[in-house]
């Protein structure tokens, strides 16, 4: 019963296609191929030219230009000529990668198959599924895991859950509430299942996984950077190589992206100053200081006022003072709120 579910659910799936199917390929013929039907059999024909006679009980071309067809309940695989790529030995085919990798069902299961007949994934899933980078998810009473299109075993079949993260990880879980673990692409785990969440620094080789409510800090290959002791970890600008926030119960911290702390988690506040204005600004015992968006610090932590919008009246700024034209004016500064301001530049100096 199973097994005519699976050939019923492809016949279906291929017959739809027909209704509008397309043959697609590089070739000098191929924009105005299609299939076309001659006493209930199916060929292809090209600018008038019959390159696939009406032969075949079916066939369906598929996004990679390929065509899947079929002969006495057995599906295969031609090229845009009609040449048997792969036999017409197959229950079902659903889809052909533009590697020449056939999406097979046999005996009610899927798998992964060459035009050379090389099993890359064997006939035991229940479902197998392309996804991005070339690789494929597979499930199996239950539960996943990934290979690889080379047929490499990436992520076990054991799990209840998988999650890509930035294309670069795999979160994991066993139970749907269990705790989480991480695989690279590689297929090594990096990090086993004993964290309540896992979470990535933006595409900087950092990772994060809360443990007892609380972060600890691991390079890309899972080693221990910094025990869990912090609360918060944000990225306050995320297009750029930027320092990390981190924050435990009462004070924030800059990491850097190679995993460096290079300010000390001894602010009260730490803030970015806008998109137009990329620096950061750091708040200790009601002074303010700035840094550098890869968080080294640009001033020191001495000013009761700052305001960055002096830096959109950069031309008015040096007609009115004696500041040279060449200089950048990032802000005004008050060490005394009610004193004088003094203005200061890219790197921090005073005018």
């Amino acid at each position: 019963m199973k097994n005519r579910n699976f050939a019923a659910f492809a016949f279906l799936l291929f017959t739809a296609s027909l209704a509008h199917a397309q043959v697609q390929s590089a070739g000098s013929k191929a924009n105005n191929c299609k299939v076309f039907e001659k006493g209930s059999k199916y060929g292809v024909v090209c600018n008038g030219d019959t390159l696939v006679p009406a032969q075949y009980d079916q066939i369906t071309p598929t996004k990679s230009g390929f065509l899947i067809a079929a002969q006495n309940g057995k599906y295969g695989v031609l090229d845009q000529s009609g040449k048997v790529l792969l036999p017409l030995h197959y229950g079902a085919i659903s889809d052909v990668s533009p590697e020449g990798l056939a999406l097979v069902g046999e005996a009610g299961h899927a798998g992964i198959v060459t035009f050379q007949g090389k099993v890359l994934i064997p006939f035991v899933f229940d479902e197998v599924k392309p996804i991005q980078g070339g690789f494929y998810l597979v499930k199996k009473n239950g539960l996943s895991g990934m290979y690889s299109e080379n047929g490499q075993v990436i992520v076990p079949v054991d799990y209840i859950r998988l999650d890509g993260a930035a294309g670069r990880y795999i979160r994991v879980q066993q139970e749907k509430s269990g705790p989480y673990g991480l695989y690279n692409m590689a297929g090594d785990l990096l990090l086993p299942l004993q964290f309540e969440a896992i979470q990535l620094a933006g595409q900087f080789p950092l990772l994060f996984a809360r443990e007892k409510a609380l972060l600890g800090a691991y390079d890309e290959k899972g080693h221990l950077l910094y025990a869990p002791a912090f609360v918060t970890v944000t990225c306050p600008y995320p297009l750029q190589t930027v320092a990390i926030v981190l924050g435990t119960q009462q004070k924030y911290g800059l990491l850097n992206t190679e995993g460096v702390l290079e300010q000390p988690l001894m602010f009260d506040q730490i803030q970015l100053v806008s998109a137009k204005v990329p620096y950061l600004q750091l708040l200790k015992d009601g002074l303010w200081g700035i840094a550098t968006l890869e968080g080294k610090m640009l001033t020191p932590v001495k000013y009761a006022k700052l305001d960055f919008d002096v830096a959109a009246l950069n031309d008015n700024l040096h007609q009115a003072t004696q500041i040279p034209a060449d200089v950048n004016i990032i802000a005004m500064a008050w060490e005394d709120p009610n004193g004088k301001p003094v203005m200061l530049d890219a790197l921090g100096k005073e005018h």
